[in-house]
This record gives structure tokens, C-alpha cells and sequence, in this order.
């Protein structure tokens, strides 16, 4: 396949491929939100380690909510933190997936236009928990997903 702009040789696209980026897009959209109502920071990989910890109370709250007890910010807080949770373990496995599949350069690639999207919306670099090398060592895949990685060693 060639691209129509150049004589460059590209490879195939998996035609489902701009379908997952959008959904991944609006995955890490919804993270930052997530993360911005919560007051919770994801700009470093501590941050996100920390995130996918269950907050200080978060085991109460969550009794007290099955009982109808805490008040409703309480309640919400803790539905919150447990969403945003889940949805960083989430996105890890989709973007191993995706590593596996599609190979980690055009991952790499994904993420970045999703990146440059999400901050043209409004959104501060890294606010979804997500951290890209400026520029990858020779023959190394920059992609560092602080998110990802901290996914990890939870799990």
C-alpha cells in the first residue's frame, strides 16, 4: 500500500485500527477527567502507583455505601477512585494487547497523535497518566506509559 501524499511504501493498517484509537482516546479522556474531579495527579509513575491503590478509608467506604451509611460525596469519592482503578488497568491491558498486535513503534505512534489530540482539547501533558519519551533511543520504543507500567507492578 502507498500513501496517497507520498511515494513512501506504508504498511497495512488494520482497517479497525482508527476505531481503537478513538476508544483509547476516550478511555485516557475519561481517566483525566476522573483524575482532575478527584483531585488525584497522574504525571509521574509514583502518582499512578499510588492511584491504583485503594485511598485511606476506601474499605469503610465502601461497607458504609453497601449499608446506605457516609454521605454522598463520600460514596461518590469512593466509586470514583475504584472507576479510575479500573480504568488504568483497563487501558494496561488494551495497550499489551495492542503492543503484541500492532508492535510497540505503531503503539507509540497511536499514543502520541492521541496525546497531541487530548492536550489540543484542553488537557495538561500527562493528565491521563500516560508519559511519552520526546525522542526514542535508536532501535528502543519510547513508549512509556506510566500508567502501564504502574499497572503492572500492582498486578
Amino acid at each position: 500500500m502507498r500513501n496517497d501524499h507520498t511515494s513512501t511504501p506504508v504498511a497495512s493498517v488494520p482497517d479497525y485500527l482508527p476505531h481503537v484509537q478513538q476508544g483509547l482516546e476516550q478511555l485516557n479522556s475519561r481517566i483525566a477527567r476522573l483524575a482532575i474531579a478527584l483531585g488525584v495527579s497522574l504525571h509521574d509513575a509514583a502518582s499512578v502507583q499510588q492511584a491504583l491503590k485503594d485511598p485511606p478509608g476506601a474499605h469503610e467506604d465502601a461497607a458504609s455505601a453497601m449499608h446506605g451509611h457516609g454521605t454522598p460525596q463520600q460514596r461518590r469519592a469512593a466509586q470514583g477512585h475504584a472507576e479510575l482503578r479500573g480504568l488504568l488497568v483497563l487501558r494496561y491491558e488494551i495497550e499489551s494487547k495492542l503492543s503484541e498486535e500492532l508492535g510497540a513503534d505503531a503503539l507509540q505512534h497511536m499514543l502520541r497523535r492521541i496525546e497531541q489530540h487530548m492536550e489540543r482539547e484542553g488537557f495538561a501533558h500527562g493528565a491521563d497518566g500516560v508519559e511519552l519519551e520526546a525522542t526514542p533511543p535508536s532501535g528502543a520504543s519510547a513508549a512509556t506509559n506510566t500508567g502501564t507500567n504502574a499497572a503492572t507492578e500492582t498486578l
